[in-house]
């Protein structure tokens, strides 16, 4: 698949919500949304009085070089102020300007060319265009110029008139393209939100520039593919799409979500972090817990995640909300294993105080408890029909119960050493098991 791909989908996607002004959802005051990437910067107060400032004293400076009246180079900077603005937020201070003296006549005053430097030496220059208009009709235009092959195209949107009396902006990241990805008519180029890619994969796309610049041999690790291919000679490339930097401790647990889309991280900062997986931007922060987070898990509609901690809780999250929905207390000891039933009726908790628990979803009670182990591990695994659930632990076997009943099915016998995992096959009718004696284990269940 294109690498593009991804990125026009969700730029599809995001141009829906800007029809509908969802995108100022991300500036509400709620805490819960620090640090979500947001397409969209208000500028306001202060901080707008401040780019006022600055361009006019830079129109006054120019005011008798330009040959235009003052206003009209006021207006051309503002622009160009407030495009490097929202780059230097979403870029967070990599950004440095680019002497403009050898651009050309061509490049209006309203743009903004821009570097972007990483610690390891790698660097991209940005060309940031500024338009105002209704996001069907407005237009990026842009003529060829001899850039870096690297240059890279970020469209911004101001969407109110630029004038004196504005007392608030939003402008919006509105997308980005490669040079090389720009096709030219007679020396110009002109461009359409759609036409654009996602705005929020600037940033990982840009770091793969860098990777490959640098460190190509870095990037790709190769493994022997096992299932041959006719020439037997390929192999399986695993590529580091995205690294993910934001949690302030150890990183415990990650879960994906059941579309793919999104990633949780649970860590011991006592914060677990929502992420969008082909894009590395920092979706949610969800911030409640008050020690490590050891374990997160999506429910099967991907509506909810579930978060077990030392503070000896468990947390439901509402993701599409982003606020807690429920906790539920009841381990004497940290929470280490947390587990949706394929039906989200239930969930099933594991925790140091050597029990494990059932959960009612909607009601938040307590079910039952199991207390079979001395010690419940992360060996925790729900069977496709929701009808089993299994528990290993350093007593060497492997305990299956009855869902719903909380009563013990039976007990597997046969490693050495504790049980470290155990997953259920597909069709429920075989579970492998793992453990500290070297040896995996395949069961298949009986008819009696």
């Amino acid at each position: 698949m294109d690498w593009t791909t991804p990125l026009r989908s969700l730029q599809a996607d995001f141009i829906a919500r800007l029809h509908s002004d969802a995108a100022v959802l991300h500036h509400l005051t709620n805490p819960q949304l620090r640090g979500y990437f947001s397409e969209m910067t208000i500028v306001s107060g202060a901080e707008l009085a401040q780019v006022r400032q600055d361009c006019w004293s830079v129109a006054d400076r120019l005011k008798h070089l330009s040959g235009q009246p003052i206003y009209d180079v006021f207006i051309s900077h503002f622009y160009a102020t407030m495009g490097e603005l929202v780059a230097r937020k979403y870029l967070d201070g990599l950004v440095s300007p680019v002497d403009r003296a050898g651009l050309g006549a061509d490049f209006s005053r309203s743009d903004r060319l821009l570097r972007v430097s990483v610690d390891n030496g790698g660097a991209s220059s940005i060309l940031v265009k500024v338009c105002h208009g209704h996001v069907d009709a407005v237009r990026w235009e842009l003529p060829a110029q001899s850039l870096d092959k690297n240059t890279v195209l970020l469209c911004i949107l101001i969407r109110e008139p630029v004038t004196e009396a504005q007392l608030t902006y939003q402008v919006v990241m509105a997308g980005f393209l490669p040079f090389d990805m720009i096709a030219f008519n007679h020396g110009i180029a002109t461009l359409a939100i759609g036409e654009l890619l996602y705005a929020g994969g600037l940033k990982s796309y840009l770091t793969s520039l860098f990777t490959q610049q640098i460190a190509p041999d870095m990037r790709t690790f190769s493994v022997p593919n096992v299932v041959p291919k006719p020439n037997n000679s390929e192999v399986q490339k695993w590529q580091c799409l995205q690294t993910m930097r934001g949690h302030a401790g150890a990183v415990s647990s990650v879960a994906i979500s059941p579309d793919g889309q999104t990633i949780a991280s649970g860590s011991s900062d006592n914060n677990i972090k929502i992420w969008q997986l082909l894009t590395g931007s920092l979706l949610l922060t969800l911030t409640g817990h008050a020690d490590a987070v050891l374990s997160v898990a999506f429910s099967p509609d991907g509506l909810y995640l579930a978060s077990g901690s030392k503070d000896k809780t468990v947390n439901i999250w509402h993701l599409e909300t982003g606020s807690l929905w429920r906790s539920l207390s009841g381990h004497a000891d940290a929470v280490e294993s947390v587990l949706f039933s394929s039906d989200r009726k239930t969930i099933a908790t594991g925790g140091w105080d050597e029990k494990m628990k059932i959960w009612h979803l909607e009601t938040g009670e307590l079910l039952h408890t199991m207390d079979g182990h001395s010690q419940v591990d992360r060996a925790f695994a729900i069977s496709p029909d929701g009808e089993t659930i299994t528990s290993s632990s350093s007593q060497k076997t492997i305990e299956l119960w009855h869902l719903k009943t909380g009563k013990l099915i039976c007990s597997l016998p046969g490693h050495a050493d504790a049980v470290e995992s155990v997953a259920f096959s597909a069709d429920g009718q075989f579970l492998v098991s793992g453990s500290r004696d070297k040896t995996i284990k395949v069961w298949r269940r009986g008819s009696s």
